[in-house]
């Protein structure tokens, strides 16, 4: 089945980089299969020959400045991160409840400081978006709070970093994370380009406040992560659901 199906736009989302050797070689295995593009240019350009893809991070954990930001540069490949701003600048305690708590991680994480994410806004390859202040679960609170509530963190965002914030992820992701009703028509008249779930599928346009993506891990195969960015688990998940 693999390969059966024609080229299309798809965006992946990962989380921090325990191993960057691994990581190195998920991009340059990527970059030689894939088109890579930055998110607001998938939407923008026509679909080619190869399926196109856009690179995105959630919450703001400082393994992505560490490991992965040198890494893109490297290979001048683009990537949207999408952070948290509750989260940057946090110190002991204040972490190790935010992971706990609000990420609902149980390995201990580090944030990503204030200078770290300023950096990353100015270069030209990377974009920042907005995962709210405090990672919440936008499904879990009335839908006018939840518009608030990242309404709030763009805000904030875009006064700590120095630069517009055009783009915005659920936190968690899932299809009861996503406020209903929809919330993504006020995020898009808030001045959002467009809102990122971690559903799998095509990222195809149609619908900019609920994005598909693809949540994948360094360490799965690199066949695992050719069949999520192919039509053919999209079937496979359709006939399993």
């Amino acid at each position: 089945m693999i390969g059966f199906f024609p080229p299309d736009k798809r965006v992946i989302a990962l989380h921090d980089i325990d191993n960057a050797g691994l990581f190195a070689e998920k991009m340059v295995w990527l970059a030689s299969r894939y088109e890579i593009l930055p998110l607001d240019r998938l939407f923008l350009v026509p679909q080619a020959r190869r399926t196109q893809v856009a690179i995105t991070f959630d919450d703001g954990d400082a393994t992505q400045y560490e490991r992965a930001v040198p890494i893109l540069r490297s290979l001048r490949l683009p990537a949207t991160f999408f952070l948290c701003s509750g989260f940057i600048g946090l110190v002991e305690d204040e972490v190790r409840d935010f992971v706990c708590r609000r990420l609902r991680r149980t390995r201990i994480l580090r944030p990503l400081t204030v200078l770290q994410a300023r950096a990353m806004a100015h270069d030209p390859l990377f974009t920042i978006g907005s995962h709210t202040s405090r990672h919440a679960d936008l499904g879990a609170v009335p839908p006018h709070e939840a518009i608030e509530i990242a309404m709030a963190d763009k805000r904030s965002l875009e006064a700590m970093i120095g630069t517009s914030v055009r783009w915005f992820a659920y936190p968690f992701g899932r299809r009861s994370s996503i406020p209903n009703p929809p919330i993504g028509r006020a995020l898009l008249a808030g001045g959002f380009s467009g809102a990122c779930t971690i559903i799998p599928g095509p990222a195809d346009g149609d619908d900019m406040s609920e994005i598909p993506r693809s949540c994948l891990d360094i360490h799965s195969s690199s066949f695992r992560w050719r069949l999520s960015l192919g039509r053919t688990y999209d079937w496979m998940r359709y006939v399993r659901d």
